[in-house]
């Protein structure tokens, strides 16, 4: 649902800031549809490429591959962050629109963005620990509550607890 989508620019200034920081490889996954085959031009674009793009070319058992020999995922409430913890993958999980305890990557809490409550707060203007767990934040805005900072935080401690290597780092094989 569009409501759960995240800005993609602010996917790629994620992608920028984390890259000057670890060593790691960006692949790009989504279904042939014209809004993930954007999502996946303009991330590519607004990280200057450097990435492998393989929105709309992979089947679901490629997809399932990808997500199983993947260090991380970065998704909002998507099919592929549920497919990639009942994998063992961590999700940098991006949650907003529902509240993820309930909803989400149940073995990556501790990686997901939560501005659910914040959303309840602002946008419905409604107490979170009063609202039924069936309540959602229909609204585009409350992604957006989610900011770069917040992701970038949650990917760097991650990225450090799963021992991805330092950026500039070179990796030798013994």
């Amino acid at each position: 649902k569009a409501e759960r989508n995240w800005d993609f620019s602010r996917y790629a200034e994620v992608i920028k800031v984390l890259r000057k920081r670890w060593d790691f490889k960006v692949v790009l996954v989504g279904g042939p549809d014209p809004l993930s085959r954007q999502a996946s031009e303009q991330i590519e674009q607004g990280i200057a490429g450097g990435c492998l793009n393989l929105t709309g070319k992979s089947s679901l058992k490629q997809l399932i591959a990808i997500l199983k020999y993947s260090d991380a995922l970065i998704t909002p409430d998507t099919g592929p962050a549920h497919i990639a913890d009942a994998l063992g993958t961590p999700v940098v999980g991006l949650y907003a629109v529902a509240p993820p305890e309930k909803t989400g990557p149940y073995h990556s809490l501790q990686w997901v963005v939560n501005k659910y409550p914040e959303a309840v707060r602002t946008i419905l203007q409604k107490d979170p620990a009063t609202v039924s767990w069936r309540q959602r934040v229909h609204d585009n805005a409350a992604m957006q509550l989610i900011q770069v900072d917040d992701v970038v935080t949650k990917c760097d401690a991650l990225f450090a607890e799963i021992v991805m290597a330092p950026a500039n780092t070179a990796l030798h094989e013994v």
